[in-house]
């Protein structure tokens, strides 16, 4: 396979694109890892793409173990690559659009940690809420959940929205001038590569029938949290519409 470092090294630049603070996201995550988990933390990261978020807590907690969930076998394959030999770091594919995914996966309840970034708005609201109760029973009592992503925006004040998009045109603009990839490119970019003709094939089959994205609230998410068995749920960080939400059961 080509350089996987070389490529997820251009996919994080590319996702700097489109989350403005992104190292910042990251770091918050670990921060509250820090203050409710065990020095050895054992951690599932959800819908884990290339590998960026384990790695970022992988080399902030060098006991911790990390296992990594995803349904894309490009980025699972470039995850597997850049991270072969490495003893703290697992990789599951599952779907978590199907109820059970956990058992299909064969993940055991007793994580400290659940984590995921800029990947659970592809799921439905159902969706969604079936997953933060899946995940309430795969946390050991007093884990955490850590979701970071983009949320329908919490306000409904037009002068508001309009500043938080100026933002966002503003990060991209820059990011044009830095020569960045675009999502589109990048995926353009990596499907020409032949060591990943037959993973790219795959990956087209899988999301062939994918439906776009639900536009769901921070309140809902948080709702669904609650709903789902965790005693506490909120915002820990948050930047326009991109926050960090945390979670914790009893």
């Amino acid at each position: 396979m080509s350089n996987a470092h070389e490529w997820i090294q251009r996919w994080d630049t590319q996702q700097e694109r489109y989350i403005e603070r992104r190292e910042e996201r990251f770091t918050v995550i670990g921060d509250v890892l820090e203050e409710v988990g065990p020095a050895e933390p054992k951690i599932l990261d959800l819908c884990c793409g290339p590998g960026s978020l384990g790695s970022r807590l992988a080399a902030r907690f060098p006991r911790a173990h990390v296992t990594g969930v995803d349904f894309d076998p490009v980025l699972l394959g470039l995850a597997r690559t850049a991270h072969a030999g490495d003893p703290r770091r697992a990789w599951v594919e599952t779907d978590l659009r199907h109820a059970g995914w956990w058992k299909e996966a064969r993940l055991s309840p007793g994580f400290d940690a659940v984590v995921s970034t800029t990947a659970l708005h592809w799921l439905s609201g159902a969706e969604l809420t079936r997953v933060y109760r899946e995940l309430a029973g795969l946390l050991r009592p007093g884990g955490v959940l850590m979701n970071g992503d983009h949320v329908a925006p919490a306000w409904e004040e037009p002068r508001l929205a309009r500043i938080a998009k100026a933002r966002r045109d503003l990060v991209q603009r820059d990011a044009d001038a830095r020569g960045s990839d675009t999502w589109e490119a990048w995926w353009e970019e990596i499907s020409g590569d032949s060591a990943f003709t037959e993973l790219w094939q795959e990956r087209r089959r899988r999301f062939g029938d994918r439906h776009g994205e639900e536009p769901i609230t921070l309140d809902f998410h948080l709702a669904a949290l609650r709903q789902a068995g965790f005693v506490e749920a909120n915002v820990v960080w948050q930047r326009w519409d991109d926050v960090v939400m945390a979670a914790l059961v009893q």
